[in-house]
């Protein structure tokens, strides 16, 4: 059993709403959760609101991508987060200047590989300060996408457009390291969303929605298109790994500045980590304009530090064979002892306990 405690972690039931998912159209979920040494029984076994590290669900999403791939079926949903095409996107763009470079770019490289994913993302800049990003997938496709059973066409392609739109708009506030408030949003064929997807979009845009509109696309002031992209290859490979939980299984949407700083701190904190003026330098902020983000988040510099040591020491403990004092050395403890007790205000337990914990969900291996 898995004792509920605070970090990366979800409830039980996201991660068995996937593994429902993955079954109901067709991908065998146990074969999945097995190539990636996670015990599906044991998940499956879990009561819904038992806390699980999301690092797994993280792992049988990237997994079942990879089976979609294989199988020679478009990866239509989400903008086709976790595919190949997505992380070439993103290794395209990320060493843009500003969001404004990044979008003409990332539109250059949708034309170019359209005959491939059937996905097309458009930016305009129109002359009353307004930018706008509009998204569409070739309907011809979709009906070699896996899906539900109980799908039909129309609503295949409307959460298939809805859910991409929802990909670009968090991928661009990732981008820039702070939350973008579009000033409108487009949504096709609304009428084929259920009523708890329509009421998930409007508490994401939180701005006039537009239903069973023309085209599915979301307008937002130019000026932001100004804004510098903070990011560098190295936080890329974080969000690559962690994007999907962060982005479809999480109610903290990853369109923050405290994401953008968890992602850039990076996962060794050995050496040492940058001060709060260094951070926001690399930001591209003032200290005071950093200091205001933060607040209005309701966070802090130095709590992001200290929950992402405890969220680095979670997975450590979870994926790898690390003993403890080597995890505690590399998120920054000068002692064991002292990792030990922060580990148990973090948690509730202590990272050996932690660790027998949550290994139940692991195959075991000879």
């Amino acid at each position: 059993m898995i004792t509920p405690s605070p970090g990366q972690q979800l409830p039980a039931i996201k991660i068995q709403r996937l593994i429902a998912y993955l079954d109901n159209v067709g991908i065998d979920a146990r074969q999945v959760a097995t190539s990636v040494g996670i015990d599906i029984d044991e998940i499956i076994r879990s009561t819904a609101e038992q806390n699980i590290p999301s690092i797994y669900y993280a792992l049988i999403y990237k997994e079942s991508v990879s089976v979609l791939q294989q199988s020679g079926k478009p990866v239509v949903w989400a903008a086709g987060l976790g595919s190949d095409a997505f992380r070439m996107l993103c290794y395209c763009i990320i060493s843009c200047q500003t969001l404004g470079n990044s979008l003409q770019r990332a539109q250059e490289y949708s034309k170019l590989v359209y005959p491939l994913t059937h996905q097309l993302m458009e930016f305009s800049e129109h002359h009353d300060g307004i930018a706008k990003l509009t998204y569409t997938v070739d309907k011809e496709i979709m009906s070699d996408a896996f899906a539900p059973a109980n799908w039909g066409l129309d609503e295949c392609l409307a959460v298939a457009k809805a859910s991409g739109l929802e990909t670009w708009f968090a991928l661009c506030g990732w981008l820039v390291g702070r939350k973008i408030q579009p000033s409108k949003a487009c949504i096709e064929d609304t009428n084929e969303l259920n009523a708890a997807y329509r009421e998930r979009l409007g508490e994401l845009y939180l701005c006039t929605i537009e239903d069973n509109a023309q085209q599915t696309s979301i307008e937002f002031p130019a000026s932001i298109l100004t804004h510098r992209i903070v990011h560098s290859l190295e936080s890329l490979d974080e969000f690559l790994e962690t994007g999907p939980y962060q982005l479809w299984s999480s109610d903290d949407k990853m369109v923050s500045t405290k994401a953008a700083i968890t992602s850039l701190l990076g996962n060794d904190f050995s050496n040492g980590v940058a001060s709060f003026e260094e951070m926001a330098e690399i930001m591209h902020m003032s200290t005071s304009t950093l200091r205001r983000h933060l607040a209005q988040e309701g966070t802090s510099y130095q709590k992001i530090k200290d929950e992402r040591r405890r969220d680095m020491a979670i997975e450590l403990l979870c994926m790898s064979e690390k003993k403890i004092n080597d995890v505690s050395e590399l998120i920054g403890f000068a002692d064991t002892s002292s990792f030990v007790r922060s580990f148990r205000s973090w948690t509730g337990v202590t990272p050996k306990v932690y660790r027998d914990q949550t290994r139940s969900l692991r195959l075991k291996t000879d």
